[in-house]
């Protein structure tokens, strides 16, 4: 919860297991309500580039510096390196289709959780 899941973070998530709206310790694992979703997608939209001048937070933070992205203070929390270290990362390419407004293959899945 420290990442993205308290209200002192810009980006504040609901997740499954960790930040929730209205939902009691003993349901932390339920899936995300529609209102949690919506909530997400509506904040994300904060941080997608609006024209070519500008730069997309959403996929630029969470990629490692050395790949072009930007300070990301939570790469302390992943062993020193970022949650995406380059822009072939599929997980990255998922949200760079998203920050895009595609939608990605129905056969383009991780193979991991992203960020683990």
């Amino acid at each position: 919860m420290a990442c993205h899941g308290t209200d002192e973070r810009p980006l504040q998530l609901y997740a499954e297991q960790r930040f929730r709206l209205e939902v009691s310790w003993d349901d932390f694992d339920t899936p995300l309500s529609n209102e949690e979703l919506m909530a997400n997608f509506r904040l994300v939209g904060g941080f997608i580039a609006r024209d070519d001048g500008e730069r997309d937070l959403l996929t630029e933070k969470p990629l490692d510096t050395r790949s072009g992205g930007l300070f990301h203070g939570g790469k302390g929390l992943h062993g020193e390196q970022d949650v995406f270290l380059s822009r072939h990362d599929v997980g990255y390419r998922l949200l760079r289709e998203f920050s895009g407004g595609g939608i990605a293959s129905p056969d383009c899945v991780a193979i991991e959780e992203v960020g683990q």
